[in-house]
């Protein structure tokens, strides 16, 4: 009987990349990722129908076009999602606050970090990597009950493919097309993870199916044999597993609005979006050359019992209110089982929405918002506050 690959033992890793490249130094630290299901990280490439006309009613072969990596990444909202919320701000500033644990403050900058993603099945030895990616940021959804859900937004240069190989006894050079001596496969390497006689390249343009044991060679001097075949081991043997405690609606330890508590929020949501650009170039063959975040989108909701009219008058004379939500464990200093997590909105106004009468229940007032920078203290339209036991997380 053949074995089909379970989404219960399938995982993404994250890896950041090291400053101005689109790969880790060295793959060995990636990190899983605690997702709920639904998670849509793909690649793609566009297929471009043929303009031909006057040769039949058939259609001719469409021609390749460029990749598109994206997709989203869910999950129930936990302090050890820190990597991937750092990932959207971009900045971080670190500090210790007694003895093995920490807090970063995040806040907004127009630089974002990349990270390698593998998406693995281990059932069936089947890994994907995914080169260069940014998160575009995030949208979060509290509620009075239960797991709070999150759900990040990603968008990469390329799908690459992963070939190990082993007894190298010459280097091979990024940008050079490989070649198998027995099978002929080809492909170009884009990046190479050398690690002496053994090591990984990671490959796009690949025609033909490379063979275990085989021996590969560069267009240069690059020599090695294969070690397995291609997609069959992960990148990183011995990943970081750092669980996955979800905050739920009963760890919300803080809500304001204003300035103030808050007691009658049913539910709210909002989102910071970064929309991501990928650009290829003339010659790269789908592969984006760049990626480019562009400024940053804060709006949400906030419902609320309709018990005043003081969020309605609010929206109707345009009054900059705030909005804060933490959620912590235990007492949420920050050592182990009292994590905290803390999104601080300092500059926000409402769009007017006028209460509706939808049954004989009662009203729930509806306040859509968008936030803004204009004097905040926090220097950023929306700032995230971590305390845990993890000392870094964002090179």
């Amino acid at each position: 009987m053949s074995t089909q690959a379970l989404g219960s033992n399938a995982y993404l890793a994250i890896q950041q990349n090291a400053a101005g490249t689109n790969f880790p130094t060295t793959p060995t630290s990636f990190r899983k990722i605690g997702m709920r299901g639904g998670e849509s990280l793909k690649g793609g490439i566009n297929l471009n129908s043929s303009s031909i006309i006057g040769l039949g009613v058939n259609p001719r072969k469409p021609t390749r076009g460029a990749q598109k990596v994206g997709g989203g990444i869910p999950s129930p909202l936990g302090w050890q999602l820190g990597p991937l919320l750092a990932g959207c701000f971009g900045a971080v500033t670190p500090s210790t606050l007694g003895s093995g644990y920490y807090q970063h403050v995040m806040k907004l900058q127009a630089v974002l970090p990349t990270y390698t993603i593998e998406k693995g099945f281990p059932d069936i030895n089947a890994y994907i990597t995914f080169m260069s990616a940014m998160f575009g940021g995030f949208s979060l959804k509290g509620k009075d009950e239960g797991e709070q859900d999150i759900d990040f937004e990603t968008t990469g240069m390329a799908e690459v493919l992963t070939l190990h190989y082993k007894t190298e006894s010459a280097n091979f050079t990024n940008g050079l097309v490989i070649t198998g001596g027995t099978s002929g496969a080809k492909g170009r390497i884009v990046f190479d993870y050398d690690t002496g006689t053994t090591g990984i390249l990671l490959l796009v343009d690949v025609s033909g199916t490379f063979q275990d044991a085989e021996t590969i060679t560069d267009t240069s001097t690059g020599s090695a044999v294969v070690d397995g075949t291609i997609n069959s081991k992960p990148t990183d043997s011995s990943l970081t597993d750092p669980g996955h405690d979800s905050f739920d609606g009963f760890s919300m330890a803080t809500i304001e609005e204003g300035g103030s508590a808050i007691a009658i929020v049913t539910d709210f949501d909002f989102s910071l979006k970064r929309p991501i650009k990928a650009t290829p170039t003339c010659g790269s063959k789908g592969v984006a050359r760049s990626l480019a975040p562009g400024n940053a989108v804060i709006e949400g909701n906030i419902n609320t019992v309709f018990e005043s009219m003081d969020m309605y008058f609010k929206a109707l004379k345009f009054q900059e209110s705030s909005f804060k939500v933490a959620y912590q464990n235990g007492t949420g200093v920050g050592t182990a089982g009292n994590e905290y997590l803390e999104f601080l909105i300092q500059e926000l106004v409402y769009d007017k929405d006028t209460p509706v009468i939808k049954d004989d229940g009662g009203i729930i007032y509806n306040g859509p918002f968008k936030a803004y920078l204009q004097d905040g203290s926090a220097g950023s339209a929306i700032q995230c506050t971590l305390k845990c036991t993890e000392a870094t997380i964002i090179s």
